[in-house]
């Protein structure tokens, strides 16, 4: 077994599995369904932080928020921003 590892199953103390951390180059927050609306129709609450947390909670740090025009890149910001 070797011994550079970060923990080992016959340690006395038992210690976690190190943390994964991801990034996500390329995530469509700006879609509308993140805000409940689905086919121009409200269908739930948004749930955009929801989401957003959900990713953090399973290692996804970085999150690279995609934008198709100009309209869209806006739209992409104001989303990056509240979630800094």
């Amino acid at each position: 077994m070797s011994t550079d590892l970060p923990f080992s199953s016959s340690s006395t103390t038992e210690q976690p599995p190190p943390k994964l951390r991801f990034a996500d180059i390329g995530i469509n927050l700006t879609d509308p369904v993140y805000n409940g609306i689905y086919h121009s129709k409200s269908q739930h609450p948004d749930d955009l932080a929801d989401v957003v947390a959900r990713a953090r909670a399973a290692g996804c740090m970085k999150m690279m928020v995609t934008a198709s025009d100009l309209d869209c890149a806006r739209k992409a910001l104001d989303v990056v921003r509240k979630f800094r």
